[in-house]
């Protein structure tokens, strides 16, 4: 009970505020939208982008080839094993839920893509080259 009072507590609290929980320009994107926000996500670190579905609840996964790099970031052991379990669970440590966000899910992921096509794999195959 204590714990589900802390999480609506939390969630409460995210929604009443001003703070920008996700931004988006040509390094990256930085997320701060949840608990286990981890900051910059560099486009070249990107490799895919694909939506995970647990119940009703759906997640953009951010596929990295540095998932040690962004487990690494967390700030306590509860974030760290977090991060550890959606890398085992969705293959990236790296996922974000809109629920937390002024956006919904589909517009999300489109402004992702979109970004991502612009900013990052462009690089990723110079780099290739």
């Amino acid at each position: 009970m204590l714990f589900f009072g802390a999480c609506s507590y939390w969630i409460v609290k995210r929604f009443f505020e001003d703070k920008i929980g996700l931004r988006i320009d040509e390094q990256g994107i930085i997320d701060k939208s949840h608990g286990t926000g981890i900051g910059l996500i560099e486009w070249n670190d990107i490799t895919g982008i694909e939506t995970f579905k647990v119940h009703s609840t759906k997640f953009l996964i951010l596929f990295t080839d540095q998932p040690k790099k962004y487990i690494n970031r967390a700030t306590n052991g509860i974030m760290k094993k977090t991060l550890q379990a959606n890398n085992r669970m969705c293959g990236s440590p790296i996922a974000i839920n809109s629920n937390s966000l002024k956006i919904g899910h589909r517009e999300l992921e489109l402004l992702i893509t979109e970004n991502w096509e612009k900013w990052g794999k462009k690089d990723a195959l110079q780099q290739a080259l």
